[in-house]
Order: structure tokens, then sequence, then C-alpha cells
């Protein structure tokens, strides 16, 4: 007889009815909207286009929404409203923070070996254009911490103005702890900048605490929300210490007799005339997970990513990537076959979809599968993935 537990889950299941076609197990890549959330955005996008969104009372109801989001994702995230800009993705948040950083030739950002596009590009052009040094950390094997970066910080060949990590391993799913990073960091004086995609939404990050200085996260992966949202959160320390790269009107304070002044809020980061349909939809999706509790979706990742480590584990021919320990990653799970290159993994992906209704993605650098664990799936999704493996050809 099912639990009062998978009963629950079942029930969260019946708001993502892609579930019902594939197992979806994809998240880290894009995560699915609940119905819910897509009914009242589809309703609010009838009302704002139909009624015409230049008027008072229109627009005020869709950004009292937008406004609405910011308070519910402060308080997922673990900070103050004011702490918090809106971005299209976790890349403009990179961006927005290292752009607005005062470098000379010869300074230096420490980075890891494991960094996604979104670090790596704007890491390349402070390379090109501002002739920054890039300095990585040794990830593949165990992720970045305290002595490593230390270490890092102690044989830099220049000033170290930056530190950027995630705070989730894309291609290994290991977990930092940030709290000790940002230690080390704050120690010699570098902004600690962090790529939280693979973390937001997933789980709280609790961002004050954390000691972080930066924090930039996407809002269409594990928060649910529509793509071209995100989020940057930018600590009231950090604030003081750089300005905006860019200017929208919202980062310019006006008083009369008085000369302009570039705002110290994190909304002076934001970009203006922000798509209100979409932010508004990310607000429902943190809404939705606020109600069912940070905590218990954390657990469901972790239970789920854990039975499948174990399934997966004990198969000849398997290797896990992610550890085995809960407490050192969270939904993401990267494995390996043996004997298997990229183009191997790539169609695997290919044939798991076509034969087996699942969806996971391959990583490159080491080439792995990845699958994602969110509060949607559930056990028979982990043993439908495990029994389509088992059926893969191995390479000779």
């Amino acid at each position: 007889m099912p639990s009062a537990g998978d009963l629950f889950w079942k029930d969260i299941a019946r708001e993502f009815p892609a579930c019902r076609e594939v197992r979806y197990l994809n998240t880290g890549t894009i995560g699915i909207m609940p119905r819910s959330v897509l009914s009242k955005t589809a309703s609010l996008a009838y009302s704002y286009y139909l009624r015409g969104p230049a008027r008072v009372d229109v627009s005020s109801e869709a950004y009292d929404a937008v406004n609405e989001a910011k308070k519910l994702l402060a308080n997922l995230m673990g900070c103050e409203e004011q702490d918090l800009a809106f971005m299209v993705n976790t890349t403009e948040g990179i961006n927005a923070v290292l752009m607005s950083i005062p470098w000379n030739p010869g300074d230096v950002v420490i980075t890891s070996d494991t960094e996604h596009p979104a670090v790596k590009a704007p890491l390349a052009y402070l390379e090109i254009k501002k002739r920054v040094k890039i300095v990585s950390v040794p990830a593949k094997a165990a992720p970045p911490d305290e002595v490593s970066v230390e270490k890092a910080f102690r044989e830099a060949p220049g000033q170290v103005k930056a530190v950027v990590m995630s705070h989730v391993s894309y291609i290994t799913g290991m977990l930092v702890d940030l709290s000790s990073l940002a230690g080390v960091c704050h120690r010699y004086g570098a902004v600690f900048l962090v790529d939280g995609a693979q973390f937001a939404g997933a789980g709280a990050p609790d961002l004050r605490e954390t000691g972080v200085d930066a924090y930039a996260f996407p809002g269409y992966k594990w928060l649910l929300g529509p793509e071209g949202t995100g989020g940057l959160y930018l600590a009231p320390s950090l604030r003081e210490r750089i300005q905006p790269s860019r200017a929208f009107p919202c980062s310019i304070k006006w008083e009369e007799g008085s000369p302009p002044e570039l705002g110290r809020e994190a909304g002076a980061y934001q970009t203006s005339t922000p798509p209100v349909l979409n932010y508004a939809a990310l607000g429902w999706t943190v809404a939705f997970l606020l109600d069912i509790g940070m905590d218990r979706v954390a657990e469901r990742c972790r239970t789920l990513a854990r039975i499948f480590k174990e399934e997966i584990s004990s198969i000849a021919g398997f290797g896990v990537v992610t550890p085995a320990d809960p407490g050192r990653s969270l939904g993401l799970v990267s494995f390996t076959i043996n004997g298997f290159k990229l183009d191997d993994y790539l169609k695997a992906v290919e044939h798991l979809y076509k034969h087996d209704r699942v969806v996971i993605r391959a990583v490159s650098d080491p080439p792995a599968l990845r699958a994602s664990f969110h509060l949607y799936n559930t056990e028979e999704d982990v043993r439908a993935l495990v029994r389509a493996l088992k059926n893969l050809k191995l390479p000779a």
C-alpha cells in the first residue's frame, strides 16, 4: 500500500502532464512549469494584451504580480528584496557583476575547470578585452574547497579580484561549501560570485547566511519558471564596492535640485520594461515550491538521486561521478559507462528518448550522462531509467 508520502508526491506529479508522456529527468537543462501556474499566466496574458497593457488598472495588476514575485523569491533565496535584481538568465547576472568590477591588466579571476559556458564566456571576454588572467582550480574529482582555493590565491600571478564558482557543478553534480569559500575570498579581499543554476529551486541557499557577495541563477530550471527569467543577489557590502556598468531608468536616483546618483539597491542592475508575464509566472512557481516547503523539496531531490546512485552503481560497467553522500550533492547525478566516449553518450541520449521515452542529457569534459531528479519525478521514473540503461548496448 502506498505511503502518505508516496501519495503526496503523486498528487504533485499530476501538476505536470509532461511526466505522463515521458520520464522527464532533465530539469538541470529546463524545468517544467506547473499546470496551475501555466493557467494563471495564460489568464494574465489575455487580460494584459486584450484589455490594453498601458491601462493603469491592467498594468497595475501585472506589476503587482511582478513585485510579489520578488518578495517570494527573496523569501526562497534567504535575502531581502533590495538584494535582488531580475535577470533574463544566469549569464546576464554573471556579466552584471564581472563587468562592474574595475579591472587592470594582470588582475586574476579564480574559477574551476568544470564551469558552465555561462561563466566561461564572460571570463573569456575579460581575458580578451581586459587582459585578466584566469586561474582554474581542479574540480573534476572533488569540488573546490577551502584548501584548493586558498592555494590558488597564494599561487596567483597577480591580484585576485574575484572568485567565480558553481554552487553545484553542472557536469559532476558536486556541491561546494559556500560559507567556507566565502571566508577565504574575504580574507583576500576578493569578490565571491556564485553560479547558482543547479541549486536554486532544488534547495534554498539562505544567501545572507552563506556570506557570498553575489549569486546568479535562472528561473527556468529548478525554480520551474519560464525561460527568459532569472535573478541576481548582490550582498549589501558588495553594492557599496561596485557600481553598475550599464544604466537604465531604475539605475539612477533622481532628486529635484540634486545631481543624479547611481542607485545602491540591486534593482539598479535590472533592465527596464521587464517581461512582466514571465516574472509574474516565476513568482507563482516560487509560491508553488514554498507551499510544499523547500526542505521537503530538497529532501525529495536527494532521495530520488540517492536511490538512483545506489541502483546504478551496483550494475557492472557503470560508475557514478556524483558523490554518494547526499550532503555533497542535490538533484543532479552524473554517471559513466565503461568504454563510452562523448559520441557514445550523445547516441545513448537519443536512444533513451526514442526507445524508452526517457529524457536525460550528456555532458562533456569529462564525458558522462546526467540525470536530474526534481519534485515531479517518482521512484518509478528512477526504475525506468535504470531498466533502460541496462538495455543499452555497451561498446565492444
